[in-house]
């Protein structure tokens, strides 16, 4: 072979392998730097300089799981795919059982305050202190005497 083939040949299998590198980073964004140049046969230094030359990421994405938002149902390598769609998820939307108005809890404070009152969730104290009033009040046992001591 002339020097011109061999050089020729040479930068023919460098284009090929730069392809291949590109290709397998674009196809799968989870394979690190080492599985793809255990699969081009090349250095995994060598494989960093051809991402960073075409602007691809050099990282992987560590966890290997899509998840399904579920606000949104957006697929994502993360639970929620934006920090608006968590703070949508964490909030719930109750109605109040003394004036039927509609509010809203983090679901954090619904389940630490409202654990044992699962029966009457209120909007405000002044609707939970007249629903108390009218289930345990003084109206509700006309038969009541309070004592005065005298």
């Amino acid at each position: 072979m002339t020097r011109d083939k061999i050089d020729e040949s040479r930068s023919l299998a460098k284009t090929n392998t730069r392809k291949q590198v590109i290709e397998l980073r674009c196809a799968d964004l989870f394979m690190t730097m080492s599985d793809i140049a255990k699969r081009v046969n090349i250095s995994r230094q060598r494989v960093h300089q051809i991402l960073l030359e075409e602007g691809l990421p050099t990282k992987h994405l560590i966890k290997k799981y899509l998840y399904k938002c579920p606000v949104c149902g957006t697929v994502s390598a993360l639970k929620f795919c934006s920090v608006a769609c968590k703070k949508k998820w964490q909030q719930i939307q109750i109605v109040c059982s003394r004036c039927g108005k509609l509010f809203i809890r983090d679901r954090h404070q619904f389940f630490t305050n409202y654990r044992h009152h699962s029966n009457a969730l209120f909007c405000s104290k002044d609707c939970a202190n007249k629903w108390f009033g009218e289930e345990y009040g003084f109206k509700r046992f006309p038969n009541h005497i309070a004592r005065i001591n005298q």
